[in-house]
């Protein structure tokens, strides 16, 4: 299966010839403003992508949905998709901010020489 475009960078995303519009409205975890940095927004489409590959359930109000044991769902599409995956590694807290840390692996079909 093919990514869409609104998979990978949010709801309403279009694109033409020469421009790819993305809304930052639908960018999982930004928080959008006029003058937004660069790396937030890649950080904020990486997230965005990385949604359709590996995370937590949630409901309508954006709660976590737990089993019977009270632990959290998780699901796992990571090997839905051709050629790409995007993985959660982990997080830490250099500073005063989280850094959170992805896997991004881009398979190609090898062609014997």
């Amino acid at each position: 299966m093919q990514l869409t475009l609104e998979q990978i960078f949010g709801i309403g995303t279009t694109q033409d010839a020469n421009t790819l519009i993305i809304q930052k409205s639908s960018l999982f975890g930004l928080n959008s403003q006029f003058d937004n940095k660069a790396t937030v927004l890649l950080a904020a489409i990486v997230n965005t992508a990385h949604q359709q590959f590996e995370g937590v359930l949630t409901d309508e109000n954006n709660n976590e949905v737990t089993d019977e044991n009270n632990f959290v769902i998780t699901y796992d599409d990571s090997n839905v998709w051709e050629q790409i995956t995007l993985n959660y590694w982990g997080k830490t807290f250099p500073t005063k901010f989280v850094r959170l840390i992805f896997l991004f692996r881009q398979s190609q079909p090898y062609i014997a020489s």
